[in-house]
């Protein structure tokens, strides 16, 4: 088994009630929900120094998570679907002239991992099913967008994390498998269940 862990990438946040404008992301990303207007942070991180051919057996994003108000239903975390550039993203585009397909970030709505409440510390979620998601479509970057669960809620919920370059940036911890590497008993077993070799 060995471990990468992947420190550096992009970071933006955007807001639906500035739709046009590149909001500054230098100090925080900010998250809201309830009424709205919504924001969403956003993540991509490359994938460059994955090793080729290698099985990801685990994939956790840590963030921290800063100050915010209202009652929250938690954050969850989503791959996004299509590239965007950190001087150009806003909520209704994602490079200068280039529409999002919807607004506010294209993103697969299923899976997505969850993240865990706090404040003022440093949060993890399980993002292995979106690494592989990303693996499989033969993409350079694992893109990350992070929304309130309780958008068209009540009441405004805002939660803002560090961005990359800050005192306290994200990161994405994946251990897996090289190629090549002898296969662990419980691989046999589920192998040799699956009529693998037999």
């Amino acid at each position: 088994m060995a471990e990468l862990i992947i420190d550096s990438g992009d970071s933006a946040w955007i807001d639906q009630g500035d739709p046009d404008f590149v909001q500054d992301a230098s100090e925080a990303l900010a998250v809201y929900g309830g009424l709205g207007p919504y924001r969403h942070a956003l993540l991509q991180l490359p994938l460059s120094t994955f090793p080729a051919g290698a099985t990801p057996t685990a994939a956790t994003l840590r963030i921290h998570r800063g100050s915010g108000f209202g009652t929250s239903t938690g954050h969850s975390v989503y791959r996004m679907t299509a590239p965007w550039y950190p001087e150009q993203v806003t909520w209704n585009e994602r490079l200068a002239g280039t529409a999002w397909d919807a607004a506010g970030g294209d993103y697969a709505g299923s899976p997505s991992a969850a993240l865990p409440g706090g404040h003022d510390q440093y949060v993890e979620a399980n993002v292995l099913a979106l690494f592989e998601a990303a693996l499989a479509a033969e993409e350079t970057h694992l893109r990350l967008l992070i929304r309130s669960n309780d958008e068209g809620g009540l009441g405004i919920t805002e939660k803002t994390y560090a961005p990359f370059g800050s005192a306290n940036p994200p990161d994405l911890t994946v251990e897996y498998t090289p190629v090549g590497a002898p296969e662990s008993a419980a691989q046999k077993t589920l192998a040799l269940g699956m009529g693998v070799g037999l």
